[in-house]
Order: structure tokens, then C-alpha cells, then sequence
């Protein structure tokens, strides 16, 4: 009679974990209070949005999930020209950063950096 075993010790693995956990929640933290319109879009579909980016649309948040991003724009022609100048810089780059700016008041307007 015998038995093999392993044995394998994962505390940097749960150290990590936690790690990332707690940079997680900071992150989620500073996105949800940032005192601007902040979301995530994905293939030109918005994702999640925080409280800033529903007061500056008047959508509420659970209404933009989902949506195509061309109601943040004023008109398609703005919307085409800011995801070619995204998309260049996706091909060339590896990546690309994306930064709108506006006010319910003013409407959004595009510039991609």
C-alpha cells in the first residue's frame, strides 16, 4: 500500500488574486465617481457607462448598454470621420485612445487621440 501526491503551494497565486481584487475595486470606484462622462465601447457598442456619462446624454445608463455609439455624436458624417481616425490609429499603433468631450447643454463633440 502507497500514495502519491502533489502538493503545490499557491500563495502568490491567492497574493495576486487579491491583488487584482483590490485594483479592481479602486478602479471601479474612480470610474463610477468620476466628475465627467466615462464608458466603455467596444466594436462602436457602448458597454458600461458611469453616472456622468447618463447626466450628459439623458439616457439613463441601463438605456445606452447595448446602443451603437453614433447617438453620441451630432451627425453620421462625425461619426464615420472619428472611428477612421480611431481605426488608423488602432493599425498603426496596436491601439488607439479615444476622448469625447461635450455638455447636455452643448451636445458631444469627437476628437480621437
Amino acid at each position: 500500500m502507497g500514495s502519491t501526491g502533489v502538493v503545490t503551494d499557491i500563495t502568490d497565486l491567492k497574493q495576486a488574486q487579491e491583488a487584482l481584487r483590490k485594483n479592481e475595486a479602486l478602479l471601479g470606484s474612480i470610474l463610477r465617481t468620476a466628475p465627467i462622462g466615462v464608458g466603455m465601447v467596444q466594436d462602436r457598442v457602448l458597454g458600461w457607462v458611469n453616472e456622468g456619462m447618463t447626466v450628459l446624454t439623458g439616457y439613463e445608463g441601463h438605456a445606452l448598454r447595448g446602443k451603437n455609439a453614433r447617438i453620441l455624436y451630432p451627425d453620421d458624417e462625425e461619426f464615420e470621420r472619428a472611428g477612421r481616425k480611431a481605426y488608423d490609429e488602432i493599425a498603426a499603433n496596436g491601439r488607439g485612445r479615444s476622448r469625447r468631450a461635450g455638455s447636455a447643454k452643448t451636445g458631444p463633440s469627437s476628437t480621437c487621440k
